[in-house]
């Protein structure tokens, strides 16, 4: 679905963070399916991950993982997404004017994979990333 984003009025900067995207609340189970109570059973680490790629002509084409939120209260409508000031210089736009982006579901386990590979906050993300190599050479030792 292609839908324009913002940045939420000065005030609100504080109430958003750089991982997350302020959809209208009716727009989750339109992405996932579910309700928004339901889908992610009241625990904020397990709400749904979306794709977010801006389709203007002027930007740089760039995707970006973010993390769904309810936010009617931050002037999130049903044409109007809120994203916090640093992810709309990520995906390319000017702060005053915003953008046309387009946002897709991702597949579960994945989305959530590339959520945290490409986290706007370096310590999570080397974090993340250096659990992984962890992994991988574990499971080379064990061969």
């Amino acid at each position: 679905m292609k839908i324009k984003c913002v940045v939420p009025p000065e005030e609100n900067f504080d109430r958003i963070n750089e991982d997350q995207i302020g959809l209208y609340s009716a727009k989750y189970q339109e992405l996932f399916g579910v309700s928004f109570r339901r889908g992610h059973k009241l625990k904020p680490d397990k709400r749904g991950i979306v794709k977010v790629k801006a389709v203007d002509d002027t930007s740089t084409s760039s995707i970006v993982y973010l993390k769904f939120l309810g936010a009617s209260a931050l002037g999130a409508s049903n044409d109007k997404a809120i994203v916090h000031p640093r992810t709309m210089d990520r995906l390319g736009f000017d702060r005053e004017n915003g953008g046309v982006i387009e946002i897709e579901r991702t597949i579960p386990y994945w989305g959530r994979f590339l959520f945290y590979w490409s986290h706007p906050e370096d310590s999570l993300r080397a974090a993340f990333k250096l659990g992984c190599l962890g992994a991988v050479l574990g499971l080379i030792s064990l061969l």
